[in-house]
């Protein structure tokens, strides 16, 4: 029997992948795909070796309940269980969800403890149903094994014989279950001006050992905002004072979970990854959250990861906004459009943006 030790994360969205991908990654192999022909990609690339799929309802090309109809055509659905991500919570899309054929459904934004929890159970609960009907497979060969020795046994034999073989399947019947890409740009651009900062100002005690972990701590910048309401993450246009007031909760949340998930076994790197997420929306003249922080006050991991992410979010489509040319985006960051930043970060800034230039055109 081949071994089924990977888990399937469909989600648009690259930061759920990633705290998702975070959370499981220990135990079992993580396929992504960010939508749903590519979740369908992924199904027939990987069948035989998936245990779950994680699959987000809301997603471009084609939605979650379009791959259920895939799995149920393909009759895929009863043999890789699937949990259904979603944030609408009405009873007409639970109902449609089940009858989708999806093991579980699991409300954002969600709790990460039970959302381990639940995968755990059902992949269990499925591992389970395998072994069972391997069981029984094995037994009705065996079975059928004897039926051909018993050739020359008379019709009532085999009558009886045949009886015992279909009360034996409707035992075991009636037993059976019911059962990226933004953030890899970023920390590439963390990545050159660290480099620069290093070598322009050695006041702030730079190395390339921290660079590589300031870098890998970059990743973690936005995952607070897996705690935010879609309704608020994806609005198509400005926020409300409310609606700003809980995107800020992002940093605090990010830290947080950083913290509860103990994904960074290095201290130095964690303890980086714990102030980008904290401290990456604060500004140097102190009009940035969630604390105020001023000057050098703010960590340096969190500066530089601040002016990378700004950059990066300028060069791509907005929710409400078309994506800024290179020139545009470093014009609005050196003119201070974006908040106020470390002067010596912003000469680093001058010096690498030919560098991201490049960077960025290769990318594209």
């Amino acid at each position: 029997m081949q071994q089924r030790n990977t888990i399937l994360i469909a989600d648009d969205q690259e930061v759920n992948r990633m705290i998702l991908k975070h959370i499981f990654s220990e135990q079992y192999a993580i396929v992504e795909a960010k939508d749903g022909v590519e979740a369908i990609e992924q199904v027939e690339k990987y069948q035989g070796e998936l245990v779950l799929i994680l699959l987000d309802l809301v997603m471009p090309r084609k939605d979650g309940f379009g791959v259920m109809e895939y799995l149920t055509e393909r009759e895929l659905a009863d043999r890789i269980p699937t949990i259904l991500i979603t944030s609408d919570t009405s009873l007409t899309t639970e109902l449609k969800g089940y009858e989708h054929k999806v093991a579980d459904i699991v409300t954002k934004p969600f709790n990460l403890q039970i959302v381990m929890r639940r995968v755990t159970n059902i992949i269990e609960l499925y591992s389970h149903k395998r072994n069972l009907e391997a069981m029984v497979h094995a037994q009705l060969l065996h079975m059928e094994e004897q039926y051909y020795e018993l050739q020359s046994v008379n019709d009532e034999l085999k009558n009886a014989y045949f009886d015992m073989c279909g009360k034996f399947c409707n035992l075991i019947t009636d037993r059976e279950l019911q059962g990226d890409f933004h953030t890899n740009r970023v920390q590439a651009f963390v990545k050159i001006l660290y480099r620069y900062m290093m070598t322009e100002y050695p006041e702030y005690n730079l190395s390339r050992a921290k660079q590589e972990k300031v870098v890998r701590a970059a990743a973690f910048y936005d995952i607070g905002k897996i705690t935010i309401p879609e309704s608020i993450l994806f609005k198509p246009g400005a926020l409300t004072e409310e609606e700003y007031q809980i995107m800020q909760t992002h940093t605090i949340a990010g830290r947080g979970l950083v913290q509860d998930l103990a994904c960074l076994d290095d201290e130095e790197t964690l303890q980086y990854a714990l102030d980008i997420c904290h401290y990456h929306h604060e500004r140097y003249d102190g009009s940035g959250y969630p604390e105020q922080k001023k000057g050098d006050d703010i960590p340096i991991a969190a500066q530089i990861v601040s002016i990378a992410e700004a950059y990066a979010a300028l060069l791509r489509k907005g929710s409400y906004r078309d994506a800024y040319s290179q020139v545009h985006a470093e014009k609005m960051i050196l003119d201070g459009e974006c908040g106020v930043y470390n002067p010596k970060l912003l000469d680093c800034f001058e010096l690498a943006k030919e560098e991201m230039r490049a960077l960025f055109i290769n990318q594209n």
